[in-house]
């Protein structure tokens, strides 16, 4: 049965018979995002358009930052929307998305789609296209969030696009592990092997390599494996540990088909203990199959990385018109409230983009289309 947006949709077929060359035509000239949300809603055969192309479109080529909105707005459209940051232009974009009316927050996802959490957690989660508007239910969430950690504490990875129906779909939910395909009511609960730990929050960050889903815990590494009575296990590689900080966060990254650690030291120290980074503060390693160790990369050539929870991401900075540099690493410093970009050839940081205003119990969140993987 149709969603309520497409039966409407189906009805709309004055603009279904517009050539597709034209189609893309217009809707590359588009600088706004919302324009192009907005235009995905028209009917099917644009929305069709737009979901084919939108990858290709200029004014999505930019990685965003996604600012929250904030649940306790009292305004209907902040309800209903989701803004994002173009950190090169310095211009916010809000797109206006009806399918926001009943969620509680919104997460930066796979592949530019957001992950929408509802109010009540009997609810269905949902991967939300802003730009194509393109929904995939997922199975609830039904962990309590603590109190002094909230919503931030949940992400979900995507194998392949959402929406295909071999998609595997990973969640990592207040330190807890879960998988589940297209269909499934419910999400089965990863194993995690190997560890003495029977409370695992600390788990620092999880990738989708290859195809394949990887988690890091105290800088091990665990393969996410669905055995055959559908079992999802997390088996430990032997790959031995990292000396590091107690204060490091750690974040998984795949660049030119290598699987990299990135280790930064948190905001916290670097706010108390300096005004700019020194070269302790960000360690790049490279993960050697053979040799099952970790080598330390001095230089990731021209390209940057942009770090996120559960969703870090490289790029090809040629593309990008001087903004984005070569060989940097691109993080938002949470304690000043700030975009800063670590440079590895001269172990310094810089400020980007200061926000003057409070933006909420959660921080910013890259989100990025993924025109052109490295």
């Amino acid at each position: 049965m149709a969603a309520p947006d497409e039966a409407l949709l189906s009805r709309r077929s004055w603009s279904s018979d517009l050539p597709v060359e034209l189609l893309f035509g217009i809707f590359q000239k588009l600088t706004d995002c919302n324009d192009i949300s907005q235009c995905a809603a028209v009917c099917l055969s644009w929305r069709s358009v737009i979901r084919n192309f939108y990858r290709q479109l200029k004014s999505l080529q930019s990685p965003f930052l996604l600012l929250e909105s904030s649940s306790a707005s009292y305004l209907v459209r902040s309800r209903c929307s989701c803004t994002l940051f173009n950190p090169q232009t310095h211009e916010r974009h809000e797109i206006f998305l009806p399918q926001l009316k009943e969620s509680t927050s919104t997460w930066s996802s796979y592949d530019g789609w957001l992950l929408v959490l509802p109010f009540s957690m009997l609810k269905n989660l949902c991967l939300l296209n802003p730009f194509t508007r393109d929904r995939i239910k997922l199975p609830p969430h039904l962990i309590e969030f603590d109190s002094d950690e909230g919503p931030d504490m949940i992400r979900v990875l995507a194998s392949t696009s959402p929406l295909d129906p071999e998609c595997v779909f990973f969640l990592f939910e207040n330190g807890n592990l879960f998988i589940c395909r297209p269909g499934d009511k419910s999400w089965t609960k990863v194993v995690i092997n190997n560890t003495s730990h029977k409370h695992y929050r600390r788990c620092g960050d999880t990738i989708c390599f290859k195809g394949e889903f990887y988690a890091e815990y105290e800088c091990r590494i665990y393969h996410i494996k669905l055995n055959g009575s559908g079992v999802a296990e997390a088996i430990k590689l032997p790959v031995p540990y990292i000396a590091y900080g107690s204060a490091s966060d750690n974040y998984l990254v795949e660049l030119n088909g290598e699987l990299l650690l990135v280790q930064t030291l948190t905001g916290h120290r670097i706010l108390e203990n300096c005004s700019s980074a020194s070269a302790s503060d960000v360690h790049v390693f490279r993960l050697d199959w053979h040799r099952k160790l970790w080598i330390e990369v001095k230089n990731i050539g021209p390209a940057a990385i942009l770090l996120r929870n559960h969703g870090s991401t490289t790029l090809d900075v040629t593309n990008f018109g001087g903004y984005f540099k070569p060989n940097c690493i691109y993080y938002v410093d949470g304690y000043k409230q700030e975009v800063v970009v670590y440079n590895l050839e001269t172990n310094h940081s810089e400020t980007l983009h200061q926000f003057s205003s409070y933006w909420g119990n959660t921080l910013p969140d890259w989100l990025r289309v993924e025109s052109a993987k490295m």
